[in-house]
């Protein structure tokens, strides 16, 4: 069982939970064995954590009475100091993070995680994964709906669309051996970048990079600063672990 999350917005709640279940059967897992699940008005969604008890990991649907988190996988915040009253769960701590400074925060968590944020203040969702997209999320959107999920094909199924293959993916595929972008050969079905966040709302949506790789390395010719910077790395390690 691979961590992954399901999502559907669907004005008929019935059809969204629908959608979810099938998906969660399609990859094999049932919900009360494992997967974390909660549905709400014109949404339903399902967390599914990956093998293991750590306690960085894990998966999660929780809701602070005004925005709601979802999330699966390994998450390491960031190594701060907590100010007092501080909360003490990863959801908990996550979410105030993410409230605070939007997708700008998941730059400054490790690990391999995704989830989706109901941003109450701005009435969207906010679906998400990690700096280097370890967990796949694929996702289609239209006017009014949004389905997430860990396959392209189940994505598609759960969408109810007419099956239509992406020519630009195709031509893609023949001439890199690879789908550039974010195209799947599903047209109308993406997969979210690494270090991407997907903002949805009924009325719109639209894709946010919160990391760039653009590499500027630093060289480092003392050696005594380079024994430093070695040491501190090693001590935020064994700190995180």
């Amino acid at each position: 069982m691979y961590p992954s999350i399901c999502l559907v917005c669907d004005p008929d709640p019935d059809r969204a939970r629908g959608a979810v279940s099938r998906m969660l059967a399609g990859m094999g897992v049932v919900e009360a064995n494992g997967a974390s699940a909660a549905c709400g008005p014109g949404w339903a969604a399902a967390a599914v954590p990956p093998p293991g008890d750590e306690p960085t990991a894990g998966a999660d649907v929780s809701c602070d009475g005004r925005d709601l988190l979802m999330w699966t996988g390994e998450i390491f915040l960031p190594d701060t100091a907590p100010p007092a009253g501080a909360p003490a769960t990863i959801s908990a701590a996550l979410l105030a993070g993410l409230q605070r400074a939007g997708a700008d925060y998941l730059a400054r968590c490790d690990g391999s995680f995704c989830g989706a944020w109901w941003d109450s203040s701005r009435g969207r969702w906010l679906v998400f994964n990690d700096r280097f997209g370890q967990i796949p999320v694929f996702w289609r959107a239209e006017s009014g709906r949004l389905v997430v999920g860990p396959r392209a094909r189940l994505v598609w199924e759960a969408s109810g669309a007419a099956l239509r293959i992406d020519p630009l993916a195709v031509a893609g595929l023949l001439r890199t051996q690879n789908v550039i972008d974010d195209r799947t050969l599903i047209a109308g079905v993406h997969w979210l970048n690494r270090g991407h966040a997907l903002a949805w709302s009924p009325e719109s949506h639209g894709l946010t990079r919160y990391c760039d790789f653009a590499d500027a390395p630093v060289l480092i010719h003392d050696e005594r600063e380079a024994g430093d910077a070695y040491v501190e790395a090693l001590r935020s390690c064994v700190r995180r672990g």
